[in-house]
């Protein structure tokens, strides 16, 4: 319920106050499959590429963070939970004082 609350508040806010095109290049950077964005729970000197990335910070690195932790039964990062409550907190908020229909 947080993840949505908190993608349809961001959706609103960029639908809301850039033009079109724009909201749909930012869409398609913001929200693509999150499963390149998990960190896997090896090492980092026995990954298969370095270590894996860091993205617990944005929308789609946390939930997805939470997801893989969750079904592989590791304690979920209180930071991920943080990401996600804070947007979905400031970017409903941020929607209905910004958006504005064309």
């Amino acid at each position: 319920m947080l993840a949505t609350v908190a993608f349809a508040g961001l959706g609103l806010l960029m639908a809301g106050t850039l033009p079109a095109l724009t909201t749909l290049a930012a869409a398609n950077g913001l929200y693509p499959p999150p499963a390149p964005a998990r960190r896997h729970d090896h090492p980092p000197c026995q990954a298969p590429h370095g270590p894996a990335p860091r993205r617990g910070g944005a929308p789609g690195g946390a939930l997805s963070d939470i997801f893989h932790k969750a079904f592989t039964g590791h304690p979920v990062p209180g930071r991920a939970w943080l990401v996600l409550l804070a947007l979905a907190v400031v970017a409903p908020v941020a929607a209905a004082i910004w958006f504005r229909w064309e």
